[in-house]
């Protein structure tokens, strides 16, 4: 590796895989999560999540729930490493609220669960 590219593209390069990792395993949690509160009885407080359930289904609303949020992060992080490695940097704290913002509805999910048995 030359010392040109242990810059801003080799952040890139290990940055953009791992944040698409948590991305893709916290939306997977959040999902499974909900699926077992859903199978559990409870109820989802979200109204759009609501909604999509009654006109989509369970399953295609989980799933969606897990690979549209891969996806475009996927491509904004793609887009953002290739424009400026600022924007990139922006992009990446972006990811980690949502990432963070995953797991604590994950945690809410979990903490519903324990308290309906």
């Amino acid at each position: 590796m030359t010392s040109a590219q242990c810059g801003p593209a080799a952040r890139a390069r290990t940055v953009g895989p791992a944040l698409a990792a948590a991305v893709f395993v916290s939306g997977s949690l959040d999902a499974l999560t909900t699926l077992a509160g859903l199978r559990a009885g409870l109820r989802e407080n979200n109204p759009l999540a609501r909604l999509a359930f009654a006109e989509l289904g369970v399953g295609v609303t989980l799933v969606a729930r897990v690979v549209l949020p891969f996806v475009l992060f996927g491509s904004v992080m793609y887009w953002a490493a290739r424009r400026d490695h600022r924007l990139f940097a922006l992009t990446a704290v972006a990811v980690t609220i949502a990432v963070s913002c995953w797991i604590t509805a994950s945690a809410n999910n979990l903490v519903a669960l324990a308290s309906a048995r």
